[in-house]
């Protein structure tokens, strides 16, 4: 009886517990040791730069162009006049005005207004024959315009509707017009043009020193 009472005390009597050692004492991680993963300010990002580079070069082609255009404005373009004597030129079709004549009166034809009779060389310089017809020369003065008038046919060399120049050659011819007696030759202009794609040439009359 008392042996058993003493095993039973002696498994009723409570384990000693295992000391812990401060090696098997588990604690949590740190954050100290962790590095700082804040994002960085936004001027040392790559973009940023890459915006500003282009801005610079952006404001320096406005500056550039800038100045071009003003060196432009600064320099306008003029006029280069030609009068009776110059040869003028539109595409192939090369043209002097030789003389100027004034007339009311051309081989039994009279008018109450005024004949101008230029007396002018047509050159072909284009590699074929070319006919040149009315419209290739007109005569101007402000807004308005005057065609070769038929008065011409009554001249040896007169020009009427048209006339055809060999490849490389030359005529001679007068182109007749009429226009108002109240006029200023200084205002008058011939205006050539070999076709509807070439660009005009201007030929500035002066006032003959005697008419007829």
């Amino acid at each position: 009886m008392d042996e058993q009472w003493k095993n039973d005390g002696a498994e009723n009597t409570p384990k000693e517990q295992p000391e812990l050692s401060q090696n098997n004492v588990q604690t949590a991680p740190s954050n100290s040791g962790k590095k700082d993963n804040k994002s960085k300010a936004f001027y040392q990002k790559w973009w940023f730069w890459l915006i500003i580079a282009l801005v610079v070069l952006a404001a320096i082609g406005s500056v550039a162009g800038g100045a071009s255009t003003e060196e432009e404005e600064e320099e306008p373009k003029t006029e280069i006049k030609y009068y009776v004597g110059d040869t003028v030129s539109s595409g192939d079709l090369y043209v002097t005005v030789n003389d100027i004549r004034e007339t009311n009166y051309v081989n039994g034809v009279t008018t109450d207004n005024l004949y101008i009779i230029l007396d002018v060389t047509i050159e072909n310089r284009g590699n074929k024959s070319a006919t040149y017809k009315q419209d290739c020369f007109i005569l101007k003065n402000g807004d308005r315009t005057y065609e070769i008038c038929n008065a011409g046919i009554y001249l040896p060399d007169g020009y009427w509707l048209q006339i055809e120049v060999g490849a490389g050659l030359k005529r001679n011819t007068a182109l007749v017009y009429e226009i108002p007696r109240s006029y200023v030759y200084d205002n008058y202009y011939l205006e050539v043009k070999e076709g509807w794609l070439s660009s005009s040439a201007k030929v500035y009359l002066i006032k003959p020193t005697s008419a007829e």
